[in-house]
């Protein structure tokens, strides 16, 4: 993160791996308040959400439907704290919105057989936007709200 003087705040969530073909702590989006979301890769190639908070603190967090894959990429964080992404389980890649209090809501933008749901960005009023392919291998975009 780099502030309006030019300082840059490098951040590092606990855990990540640091090692040859590890990525390490991930960041992706950051909101009006200064909070960052992003992903974490641990040693074990589990991806893990976080949020980072202005002072240093994280929350790291999986997806409760992504079951022992372990695979939760937030990509956007919203201006009251909620966070979306995408998650992968057994029958491939979904899309989420945690709330900053920590619940989640889980949902699939895509037909059987198409490659799954991309999540791209959410606003201030809960609207995620994403896009996902279809069976034909035909790009769809899409507009959730809960």
């Amino acid at each position: 993160m780099r502030t309006p003087d030019g300082a840059i705040t490098t951040l590092a969530v606990p855990g990540a791996g640091t090692g040859p073909g590890f990525f390490g702590t991930i960041a992706a989006s950051i909101n009006p308040e200064g909070e960052v979301t992003g992903y974490d890769v641990v040693p074990s190639g589990a991806n893990y959400g976080f949020v980072w908070y202005p002072g240093g603190s994280f929350v790291t967090f999986a997806d409760p439907g992504s079951g022992s894959t372990l695979a939760t990429d937030p990509l956007s964080i919203n201006p009251a704290g909620a966070t979306a992404g995408s998650y992968y389980d057994a029958t491939g890649l979904h899309g989420f919105e945690r709330g900053a209090g920590g619940q989640f809501a889980n949902f699939s933008a895509y037909d059987p057989g198409g490659v799954g749901t991309r999540v791209t960005t959410n606003n201030a009023w809960g609207q995620v936007t994403g896009w996902y392919i279809d069976a034909n291998d035909v790009d769809h975009g899409f507009i959730w709200q809960p």
